[in-house]
């Protein structure tokens, strides 16, 4: 996404890297990991405050779920991805196939679920990693070590195990 002259962004340090995050002032655009970026102190919208508090919250395990405003540029069936991405509970995963079928009534779609899921640009506030393979773990754009951290995570947490998973490793 190109950032132009209403959008603010900042780059945070996380435990699974950085992450840059996208703001246009009324919805996070964009929230994904980037290596090549420096943490850098922008001049923060109150939106993109939001976003890095409840971030920090979710790795420290004290937030389940996201209340700060999303708004992807996506396709209308990508956002229907999307929407029933954000409705599978915390802790918990879902197929490709079973999300197929929830969007039109048969897993014929899986491979298309699979595509809208690797462009999705607001990673774990709309969360793809909640997806797996049939058979196994399934892709993630932000490969598939940050996939099993986050997932070790959620499950960590909700098992009500205080201590944190470990260090995230590629």
């Amino acid at each position: 996404m190109a950032e132009n002259l209403k959008t603010r962004s900042s780059i945070i340090e996380t435990p699974i890297g950085r992450i840059k995050i996208v703001s246009d002032g009324s919805f996070i655009k964009e929230l994904r990991i980037t290596s090549d970026m420096p943490v850098r102190p922008d001049l923060p919208d109150e939106l993109l405050i939001r976003a890095e508090r409840e971030l920090a919250e979710y790795f420290s395990g004290t937030r389940r779920c996201f209340d700060v405003p999303v708004y992807p540029d996506v396709t209308s069936f990508e956002k229907r991805v999307y929407d029933v991405l954000c409705g599978i509970p915390y802790g918990d995963t879902v197929s490709y196939g079973a999300l197929s079928e929830i969007l039109c009534g048969s897993k014929r779609m899986a491979r298309a679920v699979g595509q809208a899921l690797g462009k999705n640009p607001i990673l774990i506030m709309i969360p793809c990693h909640r997806v797996i393979g049939a058979k196994g773990e399934g892709g993630f754009s932000a490969g598939l070590g940050r996939k099993r951290y986050l997932l070790t995570l959620e499950k960590t947490y909700l098992n009500g195990i205080t201590a944190h998973p470990g260090p995230y490793h590629i």
